[in-house]
């Protein structure tokens, strides 16, 4: 997997290799305004994803839009799917002009998940896997990731994704019948899933 780091002053960013043969991309990027800088979360976050992503693909003045139920797309690209997601200052993107994508990044929780586990984990998952409190963070991350490869279009979030296997930086998760492999990452600080 290519790794690259570049520390500014505002972002770093960490780029994946995506397995979408070659024309997507996973980024990640750090914001390190400090939170008493920013005077509007919600604009700031905006913000810093247009950023963030006219960098990454290389274009200016991009508007991201958003469907009926959520689903970001840039309207001048129509060709280009978009996956976004962020969790406090960590923010992931992921690109294709080949398929429907879904990224998720979570910081990891201290205090774990495993309280919270019963609105997110199903028992079919219960009896296949080990939940450790990282093996939540990347069921809870693979079912974002997946809700957001389907745009929003997933039924019942709990039952009708069963992640099926965790395996070497590999997630086999089971959407109503059809398999979908997750690739993720761990970091110190959280853990990255996207669909491949």
């Amino acid at each position: 997997m290519r790794l690259l780091i570049l520390l500014t002053v505002m972002i770093e960013e960490k780029f994946h290799e995506s397995t979408a043969g070659g024309k997507g991309q996973v980024a990640v990027f750090y914001d390190g305004t400090d939170q008493d800088l920013r005077a509007d979360r919600r604009s700031h976050e905006r913000s810093f994803v247009r950023k963030c992503l006219e960098k990454l693909i290389g274009e200016s003045n991009l508007e991201i839009a958003h469907t009926e139920l959520g689903a970001p797309y840039i309207q001048r690209l129509p060709h280009l799917e978009l996956s976004l997601s962020h969790s406090k200052n960590w923010y992931a993107i992921q690109t294709s002009q080949k398929k429907n994508v879904g990224i998720d990044i979570q910081v990891i929780r201290k205090e774990g998940l495993f309280n919270g586990r019963s609105y997110f984990v199903n028992l079919r998952e219960e009896e296949l896997l080990q939940l450790t409190d990282l093996n939540l963070h990347l069921v809870w991350s693979a079912k974002e990731a997946i809700y957001k490869y389907r745009k929003g279009k997933v039924e019942n979030y709990k039952e009708s994704m069963t992640v099926l296997e965790i395996a070497k930086n590999i997630l086999l998760v089971d959407l109503d019948g059809e398999q979908v492999q997750c690739a993720f990452q761990v970091e110190k600080e959280y853990v990255l899933v996207y669909t491949c």
